[in-house]
Protein backbone atom coordinates (compact mmCIF):
# COMPACT_ATOMS: atom_id res chain seq x y z
CA UNK A 1 0.00 0.00 0.00
CA UNK A 2 1.29 3.47 -0.94
CA UNK A 3 1.79 6.03 1.82
CA UNK A 4 1.37 8.90 -0.66
CA UNK A 5 -1.19 9.65 -3.37
CA UNK A 6 0.35 9.52 -6.86
CA UNK A 7 -2.87 9.37 -8.87
CA UNK A 8 -2.71 12.91 -10.25
CA UNK A 9 1.08 12.94 -10.86
CA UNK A 10 1.53 12.48 -14.62
CA UNK A 11 5.10 11.29 -14.28
CA UNK A 12 3.92 8.39 -12.11
CA UNK A 13 1.43 7.15 -14.73
CA UNK A 14 4.27 5.79 -16.89
CA UNK A 15 5.93 3.85 -14.06
CA UNK A 16 5.60 0.22 -13.09
CA UNK A 17 4.20 -0.64 -9.68
CA UNK A 18 7.68 -1.66 -8.54
CA UNK A 19 9.15 1.67 -9.64
CA UNK A 20 6.33 3.62 -8.06
CA UNK A 21 6.60 1.76 -4.76
CA UNK A 22 10.33 2.46 -4.67
CA UNK A 23 9.71 6.18 -5.20
CA UNK A 24 6.87 6.23 -2.69
CA UNK A 25 9.12 4.73 0.00
CA UNK A 26 11.48 7.71 -0.38
CA UNK A 27 8.88 10.48 -0.72
CA UNK A 28 7.26 12.73 1.85
CA UNK A 29 4.45 15.28 1.76
CA UNK A 30 5.27 18.96 2.37
CA UNK A 31 2.80 21.83 2.72
CA UNK A 32 3.50 25.44 1.74
CA UNK A 33 1.46 28.60 2.20
CA UNK A 34 0.87 31.32 -0.38
CA UNK A 35 4.00 33.42 -0.85
CA UNK A 36 6.31 30.93 0.85
CA UNK A 37 9.56 30.08 -0.99
CA UNK A 38 10.25 26.46 -1.91
CA UNK A 39 13.72 26.68 -3.49
CA UNK A 40 16.13 29.53 -4.21
CA UNK A 41 18.09 30.05 -7.42
CA UNK A 42 21.78 29.32 -6.85
CA UNK A 43 21.29 27.18 -3.74
CA UNK A 44 22.48 23.59 -3.79
CA UNK A 45 19.75 21.34 -5.17
CA UNK A 46 18.51 18.93 -2.54
CA UNK A 47 15.22 17.55 -3.87
CA UNK A 48 12.74 16.90 -6.67
CA UNK A 49 9.14 18.10 -6.24
CA UNK A 50 5.74 17.08 -7.59
CA UNK A 51 2.73 19.34 -7.09
CA UNK A 52 -0.34 17.63 -5.64
CA UNK A 53 -2.44 20.75 -5.09
CA UNK A 54 -2.02 24.50 -5.43
CA UNK A 55 0.41 26.25 -7.79
CA UNK A 56 4.14 27.00 -7.80
CA UNK A 57 5.73 29.91 -9.67
CA UNK A 58 9.17 29.36 -11.22
CA UNK A 59 11.24 32.50 -11.77
CA UNK A 60 14.74 33.93 -12.09
CA UNK A 61 16.13 37.17 -10.71
CA UNK A 62 18.16 39.58 -12.87
CA UNK A 63 21.21 41.50 -11.67
CA UNK A 64 19.05 44.61 -11.16
CA UNK A 65 16.68 42.66 -8.89
CA UNK A 66 13.83 42.29 -11.36
CA UNK A 67 12.10 38.95 -11.42
CA UNK A 68 11.39 37.11 -14.67
CA UNK A 69 8.70 34.44 -14.53
CA UNK A 70 9.43 31.16 -16.32
CA UNK A 71 6.09 29.51 -15.68
CA UNK A 72 3.60 28.05 -13.23
CA UNK A 73 3.70 24.43 -12.09
CA UNK A 74 0.24 22.95 -11.51
CA UNK A 75 -0.98 19.74 -9.86
CA UNK A 76 0.34 16.71 -11.68
CA UNK A 77 3.64 18.28 -12.74
CA UNK A 78 7.11 18.27 -11.21
CA UNK A 79 9.87 20.84 -10.89
CA UNK A 80 13.60 21.03 -10.17
CA UNK A 81 14.01 18.33 -12.79
CA UNK A 82 17.22 19.62 -14.41
CA UNK A 83 19.59 19.57 -11.41
CA UNK A 84 18.24 16.21 -10.27
CA UNK A 85 18.53 14.55 -13.67
CA UNK A 86 21.73 16.27 -14.80
CA UNK A 87 25.08 17.03 -13.23
CA UNK A 88 24.12 20.52 -12.11
CA UNK A 89 24.54 21.09 -8.40
CA UNK A 90 22.66 24.39 -8.04
CA UNK A 91 18.99 25.21 -8.50
CA UNK A 92 18.72 26.98 -11.89
CA UNK A 93 15.68 29.00 -10.78
CA UNK A 94 13.67 29.94 -7.71
CA UNK A 95 10.25 28.55 -6.84
CA UNK A 96 7.59 30.00 -4.59
CA UNK A 97 4.09 29.04 -3.65
CA UNK A 98 1.42 31.26 -5.26
CA UNK A 99 -1.46 29.28 -3.77
CA UNK A 100 -1.47 27.08 -0.67
CA UNK A 101 0.13 23.89 -1.97
CA UNK A 102 0.90 20.30 -1.13
CA UNK A 103 4.09 18.87 -2.66
CA UNK A 104 5.49 15.37 -2.85
CA UNK A 105 9.23 15.62 -2.23
CA UNK A 106 12.05 13.16 -2.94
CA UNK A 107 15.67 13.97 -2.10
CA UNK A 108 18.13 14.29 -4.98
CA UNK A 109 20.32 11.67 -3.33
CA UNK A 110 17.51 9.11 -3.23
CA UNK A 111 16.42 9.89 -6.81
CA UNK A 112 19.92 9.29 -8.13
CA UNK A 113 20.05 5.96 -6.28
CA UNK A 114 16.73 5.04 -7.89
CA UNK A 115 18.06 5.98 -11.35
CA UNK A 116 20.69 3.25 -11.04
CA UNK A 117 18.07 0.64 -10.12
CA UNK A 118 15.34 1.81 -12.51
CA UNK A 119 16.67 3.45 -15.72
CA UNK A 120 13.07 4.01 -16.88
CA UNK A 121 12.84 6.81 -14.30
CA UNK A 122 15.46 8.73 -16.27
CA UNK A 123 13.51 8.24 -19.51
CA UNK A 124 10.26 9.46 -17.97
CA UNK A 125 11.86 12.49 -16.31
CA UNK A 126 13.45 13.40 -19.64
CA UNK A 127 10.01 13.24 -21.24
CA UNK A 128 8.68 15.53 -18.51
CA UNK A 129 11.49 17.99 -19.25
CA UNK A 130 10.74 17.88 -22.97
CA UNK A 131 7.13 18.78 -22.28
CA UNK A 132 8.23 21.69 -20.11
CA UNK A 133 10.54 22.96 -22.85
CA UNK A 134 7.68 22.87 -25.33
CA UNK A 135 5.52 24.98 -22.99
CA UNK A 136 8.32 27.51 -22.56
CA UNK A 137 8.72 27.73 -26.34
CA UNK A 138 4.99 28.42 -26.68
CA UNK A 139 5.21 31.05 -23.97
CA UNK A 140 8.07 32.80 -25.77
CA UNK A 141 6.06 32.77 -28.99
CA UNK A 142 3.07 34.31 -27.22
CA UNK A 143 5.21 37.16 -25.89
CA UNK A 144 6.38 37.96 -29.39
CA UNK A 145 3.14 37.54 -31.33
CA UNK A 146 0.20 38.28 -28.99
CA UNK A 147 -1.06 41.50 -27.46
CA UNK A 148 -1.19 41.99 -23.69
CA UNK A 149 -4.99 41.68 -23.85
CA UNK A 150 -4.69 38.31 -25.60
CA UNK A 151 -2.07 37.04 -23.17
CA UNK A 152 -4.11 38.20 -20.17
CA UNK A 153 -7.25 36.49 -21.49
CA UNK A 154 -5.35 33.24 -22.05
CA UNK A 155 -3.80 33.50 -18.59
CA UNK A 156 -7.19 34.03 -16.91
CA UNK A 157 -8.63 31.01 -18.70
CA UNK A 158 -5.70 28.88 -17.61
CA UNK A 159 -6.02 30.08 -14.03
CA UNK A 160 -9.73 29.31 -13.98
CA UNK A 161 -9.08 25.80 -15.30
CA UNK A 162 -6.69 25.22 -12.41
CA UNK A 163 -8.74 27.02 -9.76
CA UNK A 164 -10.80 25.55 -6.94
CA UNK A 165 -14.35 24.35 -7.56
CA UNK A 166 -15.75 27.82 -6.89
CA UNK A 167 -13.90 29.11 -9.96
CA UNK A 168 -12.40 32.10 -8.18
CA UNK A 169 -8.94 33.33 -9.12
CA UNK A 170 -6.61 34.63 -6.41
CA UNK A 171 -3.75 36.45 -8.12
CA UNK A 172 -2.14 39.82 -7.49
CA UNK A 173 -1.59 42.18 -10.40
CA UNK A 174 2.17 41.89 -9.85
CA UNK A 175 2.03 38.11 -10.16
CA UNK A 176 -0.11 38.25 -13.29
CA UNK A 177 2.21 40.85 -14.83
CA UNK A 178 5.25 38.61 -14.27
CA UNK A 179 3.55 35.71 -15.98
CA UNK A 180 2.52 37.51 -19.15
CA UNK A 181 5.48 39.84 -19.53
CA UNK A 182 4.12 43.27 -18.63
CA UNK A 183 3.71 45.56 -15.59
CA UNK A 184 1.00 45.81 -12.93
CA UNK A 185 -0.42 49.14 -14.15
CA UNK A 186 -1.09 47.67 -17.59
CA UNK A 187 -2.72 44.63 -15.99
CA UNK A 188 -4.91 46.94 -13.92
CA UNK A 189 -6.11 48.85 -16.99
CA UNK A 190 -6.97 45.68 -18.90
CA UNK A 191 -8.78 44.13 -15.94
CA UNK A 192 -10.81 47.31 -15.50
CA UNK A 193 -11.76 47.27 -19.18
CA UNK A 194 -12.78 43.61 -19.03
CA UNK A 195 -14.89 44.35 -15.98
CA UNK A 196 -16.62 47.23 -17.79
CA UNK A 197 -17.28 44.88 -20.71
CA UNK A 198 -18.97 42.37 -18.39
CA UNK A 199 -16.32 39.71 -18.99
CA UNK A 200 -15.29 39.42 -15.35
CA UNK A 201 -16.07 40.71 -11.89
CA UNK A 202 -13.46 41.91 -9.40
CA UNK A 203 -13.93 41.70 -5.66
CA UNK A 204 -10.80 43.02 -3.98
CA UNK A 205 -8.17 40.44 -4.93
CA UNK A 206 -10.62 37.88 -6.34
CA UNK A 207 -11.69 37.51 -9.96
CA UNK A 208 -14.83 35.77 -11.23
CA UNK A 209 -15.04 35.04 -14.95
CA UNK A 210 -18.52 35.89 -16.24
CA UNK A 211 -18.17 35.49 -20.01
CA UNK A 212 -15.88 32.58 -20.83
CA UNK A 213 -16.79 32.59 -24.52
CA UNK A 214 -15.79 36.25 -24.96
CA UNK A 215 -12.55 35.57 -23.08
CA UNK A 216 -11.77 32.64 -25.39
CA UNK A 217 -12.39 34.86 -28.40
CA UNK A 218 -9.99 37.49 -27.07
CA UNK A 219 -7.30 34.90 -26.33
CA UNK A 220 -7.57 33.38 -29.82
CA UNK A 221 -7.52 36.76 -31.54
CA UNK A 222 -11.08 36.47 -32.88
CA UNK A 223 -12.14 39.45 -30.77
CA UNK A 224 -9.51 42.03 -31.65
CA UNK A 225 -11.24 45.00 -29.99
Amino acid sequence: MMKNNWENVRFACALSQEELRAMDACAWLARYRTGEPVVWEGDICTALYFVQSGAIEIYRTAMDGREHALGIIYPGDGFNLVPVLGRIEENPASARCVQDSRLLVISKENMQKLFKRYPNLITQLAAEMAGRLQKMTQQAGALALQTVRQRLAAFLIKMADNADDNGEIFWTRDAMARQIGTVRDVIGRHLKRMEEEGILRRDRGDLDLLDRERLNNIASGVDAT
